[in-house]
């Protein structure tokens, strides 16, 4: 099968893993996500961007598969934060970026089980990241990240603040549902 196959395959699993998520099928999206992750590494250099992507995706699936059943995500985490720590030896930045969001979403969960508040450096790292490499809608999600802890802290201006940042993001990219998240934080 050639590579230009084995992508357009790969590809037509990550959208049915969103697609999934969207349904609110996460165990479902976690499984189809493992399966086009397996393919974008073995297309190599050609599907590295797309395996952060589908990394965040199958870390997303696998965190909303807990929440859905009431399940502890440590180990969502401890998976996430080796990937974070893959990326990094690789100097893959955007994957990086990618992780650190989800450690945070993740850190946020953990929080609602009575874990412990999460810390801003992290997504504040991946913020930096994501406007170095101006990819916007990452930068968004980013600033939502934050948006987010910052209610778990009580910290209603920060929040206001962040959120009010993330919400031109994606304007800018027609991103419906994320601003509407961005703009239920105002």
């Amino acid at each position: 099968m050639s590579a230009n196959t084995r992508k357009r395959e790969a590809a037509s699993l990550f959208s049915k893993a969103e697609r999934s998520l969207q349904d609110g099928n996460a165990l479902e999206c976690a499984e189809v996500a493992e399966e086009a992750l397996e393919i974008f590494r073995g297309l190599g250099v050609d599907g590295q961007t797309a395996s952060a992507d589908t990394l965040r995706l199958l870390v997303e699936g696998r965190r909303q598969h807990c929440l859905q059943v009431g399940e502890d995500p440590t180990e969502v985490k401890k998976f996430a934060e080796e990937e974070r720590r893959k990326f990094e030896e690789a100097q893959h930045r955007r994957g990086e970026a990618l992780m650190l969001i989800s450690l945070a979403e993740i850190a946020l969960d953990l929080r609602k089980r009575g874990g412990q508040f999460p810390t801003l450096q992290p997504v504040e790292k991946a913020l930096e990241i994501v406007r170095t490499l101006g990819d916007k809608r990452l930068e968004g999600i980013a600033l939502l990240t934050l948006s987010d802890i910052h209610l778990a802290r009580f910290a209603l201006v920060e929040a206001k603040t962040n959120a009010e940042s993330a919400a031109p993001c994606f304007e800018d990219l027609g991103d419906r549902v994320n601003k509407a998240r961005a703009v239920r934080n105002i």
